[in-house]
């Protein structure tokens, strides 16, 4: 599991925040409690389609979305 940190370096001081590139266990139920798939439209611009998408690869691999029960 990767680590990430970001925040203000200087020369003799640094204040980083870090955190679990994968987030907590809790996050995927939060997410699933109030998550639904998006759709995107035909006339929509490519930016869209992509966020959509990448909304939606979340919501299928933390909630099971696209599976048949």
């Amino acid at each position: 599991m990767a680590m990430t940190c970001d925040g203000p370096v200087f020369l003799f001081w640094a204040h980083l925040t870090c955190s679990d590139a994968a987030p907590p266990a809790t996050a995927g139920a939060k997410f699933c409690s109030v998550a639904q798939p998006i759709y995107w439209r035909a006339s929509d611009d490519r930016q869209t389609k992509e966020q959509v998408d990448a909304h939606n690869r979340v919501g299928k691999r933390l909630c099971g979305w696209g599976k048949k029960r």
